[in-house]
């Protein structure tokens, strides 16, 4: 029998079937959660806002509060009959060995694998087609509780290198590194601040967007502001990475570099907060010192460039 798990329609039917199968006579007692007297003026129009103050996610009283919120969420939990059978039930349907499609850099297959149960993917290389699998990096040793994980984010143009970056607990902040594929030894810089990174390669190092290392004990509550472009040389620590490229202007910009194939471009994407298209600015890799220019004006389309030809760029748009 075939079955079509979705967790889509699932979330809700094991809800349904949990609030029906609790004790009958179990209540729950939510912790008190606080008002306070906060409102804002919007232009003549008053908007309360009375838990202003769970806002501040490091502040001691909200900790405490989400405390007392997880004990009676998980107090009620305990008490659904079959909630072990429940949990049996969707490890079965979930233990499998799972597999990503390969791609290829230089002599050796890339890959990831999950034997059924694991919480994150390991990723292997191979060398050659008939070549036998070997762990190239296996974030479940980063945790012992599997909430690290870890993206690809491409190879240097030689296929020596491969760039991906790490993120904690579901964190959007990710701290890049890099690893030499053959020998699979990693390289000892780590590139912290950045969020989505997606490093462009050029000689011996790579373009990549981040952010100025944020306010202490506020990393997880600060606007994402003034993402900027940087070069990262191998072998050189992050506090000697060059500044290429900054708006001052325009604070909640988004912006990630792309390098033609050849070398001889350096591209950058420029999304607008709000709006579903895209500004593209480029320059001739060796000219650094000249200002970019717009290829393509923001912000109604979407654009991709897929290599250079020459002078001439082929790209892909909507």
């Amino acid at each position: 029998m075939l079955v079509n798990f979705n967790v889509k329609w699932f979330a809700p039917l094991f809800l349904s079937y949990t609030m029906s199968y609790a004790q009958p006579n179990f209540r729950i007692k939510y912790p008190e959660t606080p008002k306070v007297d906060q409102q804002d003026d919007y232009f003549g129009t008053i908007v309360k806002d009375p838990y202003r103050w769970l806002e501040e996610d490091t502040a001691a009283k909200v900790k405490a509060w989400v405390v007392a919120q997880n004990k009676v969420t998980e107090d009620y939990l305990s008490h659904i009959p079959f909630r072990e059978k429940m949990r049996k039930r969707i490890s079965d349907f979930i233990n499998f060995p799972k597999y990503t499609s390969p791609f290829r850099v230089g002599d050796y297959y890339i890959f990831s694998r999950n034997n059924g149960l694991q919480n994150q993917p390991v990723f292997y290389s191979q060398k050659g087609l008939s070549g036998t699998p070997e762990v190239l990096i296996d974030p479940n040793k980063f945790a012992d509780d599997g909430t690290v994980a870890i993206t690809l984010n491409g190879t240097s143009k030689d296929g020596k290198y491969l760039a991906y970056s790490i993120s904690s607990s579901g964190s959007d902040w990710q701290r890049i590194e890099i690893i030499e594929i053959e020998s699979k030894k990693v390289l000892e810089e780590k590139i912290n601040w950045v969020k989505f990174p997606s490093p462009a390669w050029f000689g011996n190092g790579f373009y990549y967007s981040g952010y100025a290392v944020p306010e202490k004990g506020k990393e997880f509550s600060m606007k994402n502001e003034f993402q900027k472009i940087y070069y990262h040389k191998l072998g050189e620590p992050q506090s000697k990475d060059k500044l290429i490229y900054e708006d001052i202007q325009h604070p909640q910009r988004y912006v990630h570099a792309q390098t033609t194939e050849d070398e001889n471009y350096l591209l950058l994407y420029v999304r607008e907060v709000g709006k579903d298209g895209m500004q593209v600015l480029y320059k001739p890799v060796t000219q650094l010192n000249l200002d970019f220019k717009i290829l393509f004006e923001g912000f109604d389309y979407d654009y991709q460039v897929i290599n250079a030809v020459g002078d001439m760029l082929l790209v892909s748009t909507n």
